[in-house]
């Protein structure tokens, strides 16, 4: 199993065009983490037997989301969770009022956009989560995140092992029952050995202490982390997941260790971390809306088919000799509460100069 982390991120600008248009050359330098054997299946207590498949834990990034989607819309508590940022505040201003009111308009405009299937879900979080928190939450093109080259557009909002914005290391558990009776663990039956350091599993209530306010999070854990014990029925098999604090990539050799009953089945990895780089080259691309000028605010989001993400500002970084298939979305409110949604379906390659049109239309 390939695990990929980013070290670095080294931005150079070459000279040319206006100051917000300069081509941008974005190097990239990370290192391809693989284990081998990638996993390792054995029989330790009874009839029971385990394989463990050590992960990156950014592929569960897809199964958190999906999990937390089975309601139907899998974004919708953690935005109505941050409704709480725009409740009338004592002493409030006539322009915080204002400007208020115009966030709650749009927020209801990108509901409604939704429920006509105009934009998808991924969408409309997208835009919902840029009008709420502004331009923090919002790339240019030129971030790791947004190079990427898989095709994942799944967010990290729902991935219980991703603890202050960084992943946990983690490794996947499939235990079964082939017998007759039922086989029980507990978590602190496993321990991991990286080197000289000696690390065991995170519990739950490690996460409850530290998610306490990503809801969807911690039911993830509930759904995804191994809990205090497992118990595992007659001919059932059960996927669980263990996580401990990420594991220094120096030390070669990795041991996960099951100690029960005074028995210990050891379970080695060695690890195989290759240097990489890769270089992009980028050109500046400067969005205008069609009659923008009356706007007060003016928000985009990319679906590249690979990532989905929101714009910091109307200027978006992408390569002009790659033929690639983008579609933009854009809303924006006047003064006035007048809301206008837009979309353009836009091949950069085809762009003849640096400035996108996007055409917005009143709703």
């Amino acid at each position: 199993m390939k695990k990929v982390i980013y070290l670095l991120i080294i931005l150079s600008l070459e000279s040319c065009g206006s100051a917000s248009l300069l081509p941008k050359t974005v190097r990239h330098l990370y290192t391809n983490t693989t284990f081998m054997p990638e996993s390792l299946k054995k029989q330790v207590i009874g009839n029971l037997e385990i394989n463990i498949v050590p992960i990156d834990a950014k592929v569960l990034d897809k199964e958190s989301a999906i999990a937390s989607g089975r309601d139907g819309n899998y974004q919708k508590e953690r935005i109505d969770s941050k409704y709480i940022k725009i409740v009338e505040k004592e002493g409030e201003s006539k322009t915080e009022k204002k400007r208020r009111s115009l966030i709650i308009k749009l927020l209801k405009a990108i509901d409604k956009l939704e429920k006509e299937d105009q934009i998808n879900s991924l969408i409309a979080y997208k835009l919902k989560e840029r009008v709420l928190y502004g331009e923090e939450v919002g790339n240019d093109g030129s971030e790791i995140e947004s190079l990427a080259e898989t095709d994942d557009a799944y967010i990290d909002t729902f991935n219980p092992f991703k603890v202050n914005k960084k992943y946990l290391s983690v490794f996947k558990i499939i235990f079964e029952n082939t017998g007759s009776e039922i086989e029980k663990l507990n978590l602190k039956d496993f321990q991991i050995v990286s080197g000289e350091e000696q690390l065991y599993p995170l519990g739950n209530d490690y996460f409850e202490n530290n998610l306490k306010n990503e809801q969807e999070k911690i039911k993830n854990v509930y759904r995804m982390n191994m809990p205090n014990e497992i118990v595992i029925a007659p001919n059932q098999k059960v996927v669980k997941y263990i996580a401990v604090p990420p594991i220094n990539q120096e030390n070669k050799k990795l041991e996960i260790n099951l100690i029960k009953n005074n028995k210990v089945v050891n379970f080695p990895f060695e690890l195989k971390v290759k240097p990489m780089e890769k270089t992009y080259n980028l050109d500046g691309f400067e969005l205008k809306g069609s009659v923008i000028s009356e706007y007060m605010d003016c928000i985009y989001v990319v679906d590249n088919n690979k990532r989905v993400y929101s714009l910091s500002k109307p200027l978006l970084y992408a390569n002009k000799s790659v033929t690639n298939a983008n579609k933009i979305y854009g809303i924006a409110i006047s003064e006035n509460g007048t809301i206008f949604f837009g979309e353009s379906a836009i091949d950069f390659a085809d762009v003849k100069s640096n400035k996108v049109r996007i055409n917005f239309k009143r709703l």
